[in-house]
């Protein structure tokens, strides 16, 4: 991780970043193929090049949430997000669909959109 071997990271404890060694060991299995699949369809699309642009920020804006740094809070009921500025995975992961938040964000990104002079058109 980071070009460090076994002892990465300014907080590095033996023991607590146990079995992190590459960065896809930062998401659960299922999750991990489900959004490789995704990325290699939409490198693997013959559109245009303003779509495919639209399609990777709508990618990489929906990987906030899809990774064990996700937490739960029983206090909240739900899902509350990864620790800010920090590589923590909490002993109480939430994992999420990838299906479930990435159509979540489309909702969210169709708003930018639509509000941009030079945007896709998004239609309800």
């Amino acid at each position: 991780m980071f070009f460090k071997g076994e002892s990465w990271g300014d907080t590095w404890r033996a023991g607590v970043h146990l079995g992190l060694k590459y960065w896809s060991d930062f998401y659960s299995k299922s999750n991990i193929i489900i959004l490789s699949h995704i990325y290699n369809q939409i490198l693997n699309l013959t559109l245009d090049e303003r779509i495919i642009k639209a399609l990777i920020f709508w990618f990489t804006a929906s990987q906030s949430r899809l990774h064990k740094m996700n937490r739960y809070s029983p206090q909240h009921q739900r899902h509350v997000g990864p620790m800010a500025n920090t590589y923590y995975i909490s002993p109480t992961p939430a994992e999420i669909s990838p299906f479930y938040f990435m159509e979540e964000k489309i909702k969210d990104l169709k708003y930018f959109f639509k509000g941009s002079r030079n945007s896709i058109v998004w239609s309800e």
